[in-house]
């Protein structure tokens, strides 16, 4: 089964089922770092299976991120690799400039929004019209409203489908069941 997952403090996660796509996020947050890992580990080894791909998206670590954001991000990217691993599933990590390419038809905001903003806020004012971008594209595949984590997770559920699912559609076309 094909799966999907956008590694966070709020995992987003996505998976086809038969009626179509499903998504949700998972909690990580936890009193210390260790907690933090070991309910990763449960929550993605409940939601992998033997025999799923999963494609998990590469972090971005921006400059002005926390040391201790940026160990937890590669802690809870590693706890899933193994998780995975053990599981006996397929892990593919996708880099977000090539899933928003193919998904959203850009890599990155266009260079007028965030301008005049300091560098922080301009990152963050950016990154959030990346996130609408991304909340938008899934509403207008018909597939529910969603929080940015889940759409995250949708999109890269859907790059996962088109680049190694022969049967599948793209979204860019007309999905069964789905209004285009």
């Amino acid at each position: 089964m094909f799966k999907a997952l956008d590694p966070s403090r709020f995992t987003g996660w996505a998976v086809w089922e038969a009626t179509g796509p499903r998504s949700g996020v998972f909690n990580l947050n936890a009193d210390s770092e260790p907690a933090i890992y070991s309910r990763a580990e449960t929550l993605i080894g409940d939601f992998v299976q033997p025999g799923d791909i999963v494609g998990v998206e590469a972090p971005l670590l921006p400059a002005g991120m926390s040391i201790q954001s940026r160990q937890i991000l590669l802690g809870v990217r590693a706890i899933i690799f193994v998780t995975i691993f053990k599981r006996q599933a397929r892990v593919i990590e996708i880099e977000p400039a090539r899933w928003r390419s193919k998904i959203l038809g850009l890599t990155q905001a266009p260079k007028h929004i965030g301008q005049g903003l300091s560098k922080s806020k301009k990152t963050a004012v950016r990154r959030a019209w990346l996130k609408r971008r991304a909340i938008d594209e899934v509403a207008a595949r018909g597939w529910g409203k969603t929080t940015d984590d889940q759409a995250d997770a949708l999109c890269i559920l859907d790059y996962l489908r088109m680049r190694l699912d022969p049967a599948y559609v793209s979204s860019d076309h007309k999905l069964p069941g789905f209004a285009a």
